[in-house]
């Protein structure tokens, strides 16, 4: 991780047992997803290793700041690797508009969600049969 003054990190699940971090360039803009490397479980005591998963190039994709989510800003993100490495962001745009931001492969899209109000409230879901104590 590059970890500049002024990126912005955001962390996730990846697969139910390990984590992901959302790492944006305060330069740049760039976006670099980081994986763990092996599972987390409770009790373990050894360092946590951490392996870049992909690079996300979204052009013009606003900054993720943590001074946005008063704003009703926060993002939430999705990825995965089943078939090609894919990448899925929910944020609001700099006009303040809900978008869903999509990087697969080289290709980037945005699709802007109409209908949503000032300040929605959103997440990501990934269902789990993994009790929780």
């Amino acid at each position: 991780m590059k970890n500049h003054e002024g990126d912005t990190h955001y962390l996730s699940v990846f697969r139910g047992n390990r984590f992901s971090m959302l790492e944006q360039c305060n330069r740049t803009s760039e976006i670099e997803i980081w994986v763990t490397e092996k599972k987390i479980k409770n009790g373990d005591k050894e360092d946590v290793v951490w392996i870049k998963f992909m690079s996300v190039s979204i052009p013009d994709i606003p900054r993720l700041t943590l001074s946005n989510q008063s704003l009703g800003r926060c993002p939430s993100y999705f990825i995965d690797d089943r078939y090609e490495r894919s990448f899925v962001l929910c944020f609001t745009d700099e006009t303040r508009h809900g978008c869903i931001y999509i990087a697969k492969g080289g290709l980037s899209r945005k699709v802007k969600i109409d209908d949503v109000g000032d300040g929605y409230s959103h997440c990501i879901y990934v269902p789990s049969f993994i009790p929780i104590p």
